[in-house]
C-alpha cells in the first residue's frame, strides 16, 4: 500500500487511489491530473482500504462464493458504490506482466 496515494481529480472532485510509480518505473503520469490527500496517517490508504472490507465484509464473501466473474467491480460500483466502473467498460485490474 506504501506505492499508492488518496487523491482528488482536480477537474471534478473525485476521489481516486493512485499508484505513485508505473510499471516501467517512471513516476505515474495522472499525478499531474490529481490533488494527493496528505494526512498524518502513513497507514491511512490500508485503513481505508480495510474499513471498506470491514463493512461490506458479507457482500464481499457472497461474491466470492458464487464464483461470478469481475469482483472488484461488482463490490466497488454496485454494491458500495464507491466507484462507477460498468461491467460492460473494458477493463483490466492489473495488466499481465512477463516474469523474468
Amino acid at each position: 500500500m506504501e506505492d499508492y496515494v488518496r487523491a482528488t481529480y482536480k477537474s471534478n472532485g473525485q476521489l481516486t487511489v493512485l499508484k505513485l510509480v508505473s510499471d516501467n518505473g517512471m513516476m505515474n503520469p495522472d499525478l499531474g491530473e490529481v490533488d494527493i490527500i496528505t494526512d498524518g496517517d502513513i497507514e491511512s490508504l490500508k485503513f481505508y482500504c480495510e474499513s471498506i472490507l470491514e463493512e461490506y465484509e458479507d457482500v464481499a464473501m457472497k461474491l466470492f462464493r458464487s464464483g461470478v466473474d469481475n469482483i472488484d467491480i461488482r463490490l466497488c460500483s454496485a454494491s458500495a458504490q464507491y466507484c462507477n466502473q460498468s461491467l460492460d467498460e473494458e477493463y483490466n485490474f492489473e495488466e499481465e506482466k512477463d516474469e523474468l
